[in-house]
Formats: C-alpha cells, sequence, structure tokens
C-alpha cells in the first residue's frame, strides 16, 4: 500500500485538524485535572457537545480509562469525574459498549457496576476479566451466586486472600479501599506520598529491610505491579518519589547492592525524569525497551526523550500509540512518518479497538482498498478478512456503522484461509489454495451481537432496494 505523497507538516496539520477536541481533552486530563477543577473540566467537555458524537464520546471515554489506569494516585479525580459523565453513559451505550469501554481500569468497572451500568455476570464472563480479579467482587458474588462461591475457595489463592481481608475488613471498608486503587499496606501510602522523614521512622521502628519487597495489595491493579511485585525502591520510582528514592540508591551505594533491571519500567511509569536520569548514571539502559511503557502511561515527555535516544522503531512505537490512544505520542511521530513507515497494521489496529476517528484518518491519508482482505496476524491459521470482518469479531459496533457509510463497501464479502502445502519431498511443487469462510454477518450472528446482526441486515435491505431491473432484465440503479 502507497502512502499519498502528503509531507510531514502536512500529514499533522491534518491529524490537528481530525483530533483537535481530544487532543485538547487528553493535555487537560493529563495537566489540569484536579478535585477542586471537576465540575470545571466537565462542563468544558460539555461545551464541545462531544457527547452528540458517539464516536468521539466513546474515544474521549476510552482515552479517560486508560489514563485513569496507569495514574492511580490522580484516579479519585478522574473517578469524581467519570461520575458526572454517568447519565450519558447509560443513555448512549449498551452494558457490553460499556464494559469494552472501560476495562483497562478496573476502578472505573467497579464505579459503572455499583452504578448499575454494567450487569454482574457480563463482568466475570467477558474475555478481558481473568479469573483472579474475580475476588475484587467477592462480596457481590458470595451474596448473589453461593454456589460460584464456593467453587472459587476451592482455589488456594482465592480462599487465603478471602481469609486474609475478611479478618482485616469489614465488607464495606473493603469496597471502599477496592474503588480507591491503592494498596492498604502503610510502607507503600507513606512512599506514593514522599515522606522521606515518615519512612525513615517507620524502617528503624519496623526494623524493616530497605532492600525487602512489601506484599501487594488486591487493590493495586496496575498490571506492572501485580507482575513485577515491586521493592521499596521500585516503589519510589512508580510514584515518582525523589526524596526516599535517592534516600534508598544511597544504602544501596553504601551496600554495593545493584538495581534490578525492572526499576527502569517502574521509573517511566512514574515520570519523574530525575530518577530517569539517576539511574541512567548507574545502569545501562535499553530505550527501545521502554517507549511502549511511555505511550501506556501517558509519559508524553519521555516518549520523546526515550524514542530519540532511539528511533529505530518508529512502525512498532505508533502501532502502541493507536492501542492505548495516545494522541499526543502519536503527533510527536507523525513528525516524522514517512512511506516507509506507513503499514496497514495501524488502519487494523483502529479498526479493533473501535476508534473511528483514527480510522478514518488513516483511510483519509492512504490508498487503502476498503474490501482488501488482510491476514491480522494473530490467527494460526493465516486467515484473511476486510476491515469490516475485523470490526464485527471484535464487537465494535461504531465502526461497523462507520464503514457501512463508505462508498463501495461489500457486506457479503467472505474471509478466506490460505493454505500452502510444500511438495518439496516428492517433486520440488507446492500447492497454494483457499477456503471461502465466514461473511460479516455470519460472524455477528455466531457472536449473538443483534445490534451489529441488525444494522449488517438493514444495509443488505438498502442494497436490495436501490436495484430494479428494466424490461430487458438488467439491473438499473434508482
Amino acid at each position: 500500500m502507497e502512502k499519498n505523497d502528503v509531507k510531514c507538516e502536512q500529514l499533522m496539520n491534518i491529524f490537528r485538524e481530525d483530533m483537535s477536541v481530544l487532543l485538547m481533552l487528553q493535555n487537560y486530563l493529563l495537566n489540569f485535572i484536579d478535585n477542586s477543577k471537576i465540575l470545571q473540566f466537565y462542563e468544558m467537555v460539555i461545551e464541545t457537545k462531544i457527547h452528540q458524537n458517539n464516536n468521539m464520546f466513546s474515544e474521549f471515554l476510552s482515552l479517560l480509562s486508560f489514563i485513569c489506569a496507569v495514574r492511580p494516585k490522580e484516579s479519585q479525580s478522574y473517578i469524581q469525574l467519570l461520575i458526572h459523565f454517568i447519565p450519558l453513559i447509560k443513555e448512549n451505550f449498551s452494558q457490553k459498549e460499556i464494559y469494552q469501554l472501560f476495562s483497562p481500569c478496573k476502578q472505573f468497572i467497579i464505579l459503572l457496576y455499583e452504578h448499575g451500568c454494567i450487569n454482574l455476570n457480563d463482568i466475570l464472563g467477558s474475555r478481558e476479566f481473568q479469573d483472579h480479579d474475580s475476588f475484587i467482587f467477592f462480596p457481590e458474588i458470595q451474596e448473589n451466586d453461593e454456589k460460584y462461591f464456593l467453587e472459587l475457595k476451592k482455589y488456594v489463592w482465592f480462599n487465603q486472600l478471602h481469609i486474609y481481608y475478611t479478618n482485616k475488613m469489614t465488607i464495606s471498608e473493603f469496597k471502599e479501599k477496592r474503588l480507591l486503587g491503592l494498596s492498604e499496606f502503610e510502607i507503600v501510602k507513606i512512599i506514593s506520598e514522599d515522606k522521606i522523614d515518615d519512612f525513615i521512622d517507620f524502617v528503624s521502628s519496623k526494623n524493616l529491610d530497605v532492600f525487602s519487597k512489601p506484599a501487594t495489595s488486591v487493590f493495586e491493579y496496575d498490571p506492572l505491579i501485580k507482575g513485577m511485585k515491586p521493592d521499596l525502591i521500585e516503589y519510589a520510582a512508580y510514584f515518582g518519589s525523589i526524596h526516599i528514592f535517592k534516600y534508598l540508591l544511597m544504602q544501596y551505594e553504601v551496600a554495593e547492592r545493584l538495581l534490578d533491571k525492572n526499576i527502569f519500567y517502574f521509573a517511566v511509569s512514574g515520570g519523574s525524569t530525575e530518577i530517569i536520569h539517576l539511574i541512567e548514571s548507574k545502569e545501562k539502559i535499553n530505550y527501545s525497551l521502554y517507549v511502549k511503557y511511555a505511550i501506556k502511561t501517558f509519559q508524553i515527555d519521555l516518549v520523546n526523550y526515550l524514542f530519540n535516544q532511539n528511533p529505530e522503531n518508529l512502525r512498532r512505537d505508533i502501532y502502541y500509540c493507536i492501542e492505548f490512544f495516545n494522541l499526543e505520542a502519536l503527533l510527536l511521530f507523525l513528525a516524522v512518518l514517512n512511506e516507509m513507515h506507513f503499514t496497514i497494521s495501524y488502519i487494523e489496529m483502529a479498526a479493533m479497538c473501535g476508534y473511528v476517528d483514527l480510522l478514518s484518518f488513516f483511510i483519509k491519508i492512504s490508498d487503502f482498498d476498503i474490501n482488501s482482505e488482510i491476514n491480522d496476524g494473530v490467527s494460526k491459521n493465516n486467515i484473511y478478512r476486510t476491515l469490516l470482518h475485523i470490526a464485527v469479531n471484535s464487537e465494535k459496533y461504531n465502526v461497523v456503522a462507520f464503514l457501512l457509510t463508505l462508498e463501495g463497501i461489500d457486506i457479503n464479502i467472505k474471509n478466506y484461509i490460505y493454505f500452502l502445502i510444500c511438495m518439496m519431498f516428492i517433486s520440488g511443487l507446492y500447492y497454494v489454495f483457499t477456503i471461502n469462510y465466514e461473511t460479516p454477518l455470519d460472524i455477528a450472528m455466531q457472536l449473538k451481537n443483534t445490534k451489529i446482526i441488525e444494522i449488517l441486515q438493514k444495509k443488505e435491505e438498502s442494497i436490495h432496494k436501490k436495484s430494479t431491473k428494466n424490461s430487458n432484465g438488467n439491473f438499473l440503479m434508482e
């Protein structure tokens, strides 16, 4: 696929024009949001009338969800903001769509469940919800589904957590803390607030090993915390707590201990350039490993800094910007985008994620054939499918609706499986054949997505109505 001859500056201007409102809102969410400005920000969003454009409104909510998920210290401000939008969310989206929009942020899922926007069975049965995540809903499971609760208690991890938390706090306290999204352990709270004197006193009074790893909490939802289980200095890097970080770094130097290689992930998440540079002075950094995490955590300055250290993975980095809907980072990369970097995977990712405005932008700047069948690189069976297949399979109604408005869209085209059979051991030849498989409507029927089924059927009916036969039996278009 060739990209139109559009200079980088022109490309950026098109992007700024198409995404101006969302770029402005991302900037405000990252830099100007606090509890004193919640109502003011909500009113500003309403003034943009973004809620009257379902595509743009869903993209804004996705953006809010991604940001809240990686900013635990500011999450309560984002939660208060989301509360203002709940009536509009209920009005504009189905429960399944609501879950898809907010699945990156566990606190939002909890809040929306408590406000009746999402059904618990839909949450527990979703593809994105992992078994271990079910514990945060144990009070509701215990109250409403005793059979399932008893099944969960057969798992050692669930039973141990249940015993620990029911002995430690009341159900109401548990529900309150799960919405906070922060560790209940005092040492982590002190680190998050960068209270160096309190930290030194706590370590001394508890005779705590400064190189130890505190227990992680069920209320910490960040996969980085859950997966890597940080030690004290990594927690300091994660929260950008420079005073405690410097104190602990000095302890490492005195003990002649090396920092763990994973600490840079925590530092990127925390966003403190001072901590970043301190780590750089001690360790050799492979910068290409961390650009994705800077994009995911919306650390825009670090995205720029890390990319400049290693600019060889531009195509991959743009892909991550689309995946996490980081528009400011994407704008940075568009400044150096050229034809060699442009790839069809950008269009696929935008369709899979439900980002209609990004999808429209990439189609606009390319000569992409909307009926071309492409391998998404995910299927093991080399399934080739169109954007419409991808959107239906991802259950992105808004993308399906958008694609159906495009001239020349083929709603009856079938995806196909591509086979390559090599016969080298017999004759040195190979054979290629394909099997036609499913239409978008077939996929929607399998998923039992009535909303998408209905819009596809309506489109098919409208196509038939526009076609009439003349006296010779030839088709004429009205």
